[in-house]
């Protein structure tokens, strides 16, 4: 708010500065350096509860509430390289089988950033939104590449290899 102070308080700031000048640089190194190690990671979670009605004899005598917890990081390994993964376990309630496959990663994989002039480069177990906009639209994971080019903001051109074995929801 240095712009707001009158003459007699500038000259105040000017002096107090000079003196603790060193002070203030070596403050700013060490916030610097600090910033430095602290990790970009990111965690987040979402929590999906249901209820479909089941037929207690299907359903292995379990609830007819269930849930999906799913939990997102994110972390970046370069300035232009970013790691991405998800971890997703679903149940009903009181459904005491212990399914192995209950909890399980459904995504992995890094996005590149300008890689030989191309804006996005995905490799990995990666989201594929198929029939955007349309009536039928289905998101699923699947093991591949994908190269994404932007003209403009509101134009790109999406281009992908994807191995149909690795189908997941």
């Amino acid at each position: 708010k240095m712009d707001k102070a009158d003459a007699e308080q500038k000259a105040m700031i000017n002096k107090l500065s000079a003196e603790f000048s060193s002070e203030l640089n070596n403050l700013g190194v060490r916030v610097g350096a600090l910033e430095k190690k602290v990790s970009n990671t990111k965690i987040d979670a979402e929590l999906l509860l249901g209820y479909q009605k089941f037929d207690s004899k299907e359903n292995n005598g379990a609830s007819d509430f269930n849930y999906r917890l799913r939990l997102h990081l994110s972390a970046p390994v370069t300035d232009s390289i970013t790691f991405f993964s998800r971890l997703q376990g679903n149940n009903n309630y009181g459904d005491n089988t212990h399914d192995t496959q209950a909890a399980r990663v459904t995504r992995a994989f890094v996005q590149a950033k300008n890689v030989m002039g191309i804006d996005n480069v995905f490799l990995g177990r990666q989201p594929l939104a198929t029939g955007r906009y349309l009536l039928w639209a289905q998101t699923e994971n699947m093991d591949g590449i994908k190269m994404v080019q932007n003209f403009g903001s509101k134009t790109a051109v999406t281009g992908f290899w994807l191995n149909n074995n690795s189908l997941t929801s």
